[in-house]
């Protein structure tokens, strides 16, 4: 079983989606406002996984994850507060709770925070080591990133594991 963690770059193409060799038995992650679902192949994997990030009083995607929740195994919501983790509980039922500071490591540098995408490949590797990242290039899709990640820390970070970035 390999995990396929696939960003939300708007420059993610048809023919990147075609690079992967994802076999029925492989989780498919997506994030957020899950742009690659577009992608019949996304679309029609039967195991996917979405994982919804905090933000000001409500998750980034969530009216997409209500819509399209019948697509998913798993909703993950990833947060620091516990109180609207409490919240987000009555919104959908298929759903996963994480605390990010969970899964970040300890040695993400002060003052910024991890993006949904090095969250989610450190809690999927208690599922499984085979983790591919799709399109994560180590800047922010729609500009440079919110400066409040440090896309060059986890660059490194997936280099010194040797994670394959596709």
């Amino acid at each position: 079983m390999n995990i396929f963690l696939i960003s939300n770059d708007p420059s993610l193409s048809l023919a990147k989606i075609n690079q992967i060799a994802i076999n029925p038995q492989d989780i498919v992650c997506l994030f957020n406002h899950a742009n690659p679902i577009k992608f019949n192949k996304i679309l029609e994997h039967k195991q996917k996984y979405l994982f919804l990030r905090y933000h000001n009083n409500s998750y980034w995607g969530l009216d997409q994850a209500i819509k399209y929740q019948k697509f998913y195994d798993k909703i993950i919501f990833i947060n620091h507060n516990k109180e609207s983790l409490e919240q987000a509980k009555n919104i959908l039922n298929t759903t996963i709770f994480i605390n990010e500071s969970e899964y970040s490591t300890n040695t993400y540098p002060n003052n910024k925070y991890p993006t949904s995408g090095f969250v989610a490949y450190n809690y999927v590797l208690q599922i499984c080591n085979n983790i591919f990242l799709v399109n994560f290039t180590g800047h922010g899709s729609r500009c440079e990133g919110w400066n409040k990640h440090d896309y060059i820390f986890e660059q490194q970070y997936y280099k010194a594991k040797s994670v394959v970035i596709i």
